[in-house]
Formats: structure tokens, C-alpha cells, sequence
């Protein structure tokens, strides 16, 4: 009996013991997990700031994506309002369609000419925030839609015209008028009496002529209203001047020429000459050519430029001058006797110089 209590007792005990260990290391391990979760909650709460920033950081992100769309829509608002503002101003114009996209514009719809067209994409790229223009824009072709524009376009041609009639009629005698002041100036000879030299008194007389005659042109212009046409006529007129210089070289050339031998005259009206081998009287010096008389009485016109670079020989220049004939007589014939009939002959002709009387050799 006393045995089976004492097992029993034992028993009981081991059995505390057991128990108190278990609870022991259950503590243990709890002070264990505790201070790892100790340790771990600075960690922890770094995490969760860091997930809380980036949710800041998106939210921000978001907030500015939406932002920056709710300026971009307005901006697009504001060019779309804009440009139609601007394509109202144009009467074939006001058809266009408009699209605004994140500064991109389209433009669509029916224009009459190329012309309307890409004045509708000069508007659109001109104005603030444009990105780019795509031009949609089609020309429209209907007959009635580009007949009516030509027809009105005529109308308001022929009612200007109407208007500017009495301008036009009056810049007309204007250029009449000085036309005929210039061709009376030419036909005048008393000015020009006291020129030694006819040839430039005549390049004169046609100079003033022409002078007379641009005048009158831009007083008509100017009378019509056209300063931005003489303006551009007296300021494009040297480069003009050049191109037709290469172009009308030789025209050019004739009439420098022309005025050079006026002013060195190397010969006179009906004086005698031989010019590159052609001879006859001079008749007449133009611009462009010197006009010839020739001994069996044809018309021939020598280049300026030919006459002036070409050797001339002046046979009225000298009032004196030599004259070689060729006689043959026979041998049977008295050659002293001849000789002195000759001389006498010679002699008793007018036109002879006294100072170098006629002389007459006879050869074999």
C-alpha cells in the first residue's frame, strides 16, 4: 500500500515538473519572439513609410498627370477658339473645320483654290502652342461653287476699270504727249545748228526723245497709282540694264561704237571712204549702223562695232589728192608728143592742185 502511494506521489511529480518545463520554454520562446518582433518593428515601420511615400508620390504623380491634361485640354480649347476666330475673318475661309489634339491641328473640310489652302495652314501654324498642322483641307471642284468666284471676281474687275477710265485716259495722253514733245525735239535743227558734228547732235535728239518719253510713263504710273511698280521698275533697271547687255551683246556693242566714232569723227556726212573693203559716201551714222552711198548707188549699212575696229580710208578728208591712170598708147607713137598733150590735157582740167602740178612717166 505504501508503494503504490509513493508511485504514485513520484508520479504526480514528474508530472509537475514535466509541466513547469513546458511552460518554461514556452516562455522562452515568447521572450524570444519578442524580441525579434522588438528588433524587426523599426524595420516594419520603414517599410510602411516607404509604402506610404510612394503612395504620396503616386497620388502627387497622379494629381500633376491630371493637371497637366486639364491645361493641355484648355490650351487646345483656347487654339481651337482662336483659330476659328481667325478663319471667320476670310470669306472662304469660314467653312474650314477645326480639331485641336495636345497642340496637334487638323484642319478639314472644302476650300476654293491651293492658295486658300495653305493660307489656312499659315493661320493655324502661327499661332501659341501649335505642336504641328495637318492640313485635311480638299479643293473643292463643284462647277457652280468655282464658277460663281470668277464671275464676281470679273464684275468687281470690270467696275474698277469703269472707275479708273478717265485715270487711264488721262495717263494715256500723258505718254502721247510726251511722245510727241520727243518727236518734235528730234525734228528741231535750230538747237543743234552750231553742231560740228551731226551724229551726235542726232544721238542727242534721240536721247532726249526717249528721256521725254520715260517721263511721261512714270508720271502716268504714278498717276495710276502704281509708286510700288515705278519703284520697282527704277530699282530692278540696273539689274535689267545687265541682263540685257549679255543678252543683246552685240546690240549693245554697236551702239557704244556708234557713239564713239561721233565723238572721234573720222568722217562727215558724204564724205568718200572705204570701210573693210567697201566703198562709197557715208550717208547717214545711227545707234546702230553707219549707212553707205556706194558708187554704182546701192544702200549698205556697216555694224557699228565693224566700223569702228575696221581700218578707214578717208578719200574727202585731204582736199588733195593723188590720182594714178594707166595709159597704153603704140610704140610707133611720138612719146614726147604725147607726153606734152597729156600734160596740157591735165592741166587745163579744174580741180588741180597749183602746188604739185600733173606729172606723166612713160614705161616699157
Amino acid at each position: 500500500m505504501v508503494d503504490t502511494v509513493c508511485n504514485d506521489t513520484t508520479t504526480y511529480n514528474d508530472t509537475i515538473y514535466n509541466r513547469a518545463t513546458n511552460i518554461m520554454k514556452r516562455r522562452r520562446q515568447l521572450s524570444l519572439i519578442s524580441v525579434l518582433l522588438l528588433a524587426m518593428l523599426p524595420a516594419l515601420a520603414d517599410v510602411s513609410r516607404e509604402k506610404s511615400d510612394a503612395a504620396k508620390a503616386v497620388a502627387q504623380q497622379n494629381e500633376s498627370v491630371a493637371a497637366e491634361m486639364r491645361e493641355t485640354a484648355r490650351q487646345d480649347q483656347l487654339i481651337e477658339e482662336k483659330l476659328n476666330a481667325r478663319l471667320a475673318r476670310v470669306e472662304s475661309l469660314g467653312k474650314v473645320e477645326v480639331e485641336v489634339t495636345a497642340g496637334l491641328v487638323t484642319l478639314s473640310g472644302l476650300v476654293d483654290d491651293q492658295p486658300d489652302r495653305a493660307l489656312a495652314a499659315q493661320l493655324a501654324g502661327k499661332l501659341e502652342n501649335v505642336v504641328a498642322v495637318n492640313n485635311r483641307l480638299q479643293i473643292d471642284t463643284a462647277l457652280d461653287r468655282r464658277l460663281a468666284p470668277v464671275l464676281v471676281d470679273g464684275l468687281m474687275r470690270l467696275k474698277r476699270l469703269v472707275m479708273t477710265l478717265p485715270l487711264l485716259l488721262v495717263a494715256a495722253v500723258i505718254i502721247f504727249v510726251a511722245d510727241w514733245l520727243g518727236r518734235l525735239i528730234r525734228r528741231w535743227q535750230w538747237p543743234y545748228r552750231n553742231f560740228r558734228n551731226p551724229f551726235l547732235a542726232d544721238l542727242l535728239r534721240q536721247a532726249l526723245r526717249l528721256a521725254l518719253l520715260g517721263a511721261g510713263i512714270l508720271v502716268a504710273l504714278n498717276l495710276l497709282g502704281a509708286t510700288a511698280l515705278v519703284s520697282a521698275v527704277l530699282g530692278a533697271a540696273g539689274i535689267v540694264g545687265l541682263a540685257l547687255g549679255f543678252a543683246f551683246k552685240d546690240l549693245v556693242e554697236n551702239y557704244i561704237a556708234g557713239i564713239l566714232l561721233s565723238l572721234r569723227q573720222p568722217f562727215a556726212p558724204h564724205d568718200h571712204v572705204v570701210i573693210e573693203g567697201h566703198e562709197g559716201r557715208v550717208a547717214a551714222l545711227t545707234s546702230r549702223a553707219t549707212s553707205l552711198i556706194t558708187l554704182d548707188g546701192n544702200h549698205l549699212r556697216l555694224p557699228n562695232a565693224l566700223v569702228f575696229k575696221s581700218v578707214i580710208l578717208n578719200y574727202s578728208r585731204n582736199p588733195v589728192r593723188q590720182l594714178n591712170f594707166d595709159i597704153e598708147i603704140p610704140m610707133a607713137e611720138d612719146i614726147a608728143n604725147t607726153q606734152q598733150l597729156i600734160l596740157a590735157a591735165l592741166g587745163n582740167t579744174p580741180g588741180f592742185s597749183i602746188r604739185r602740178r600733173p606729172q606723166c612717166w612713160f614705161v616699157n
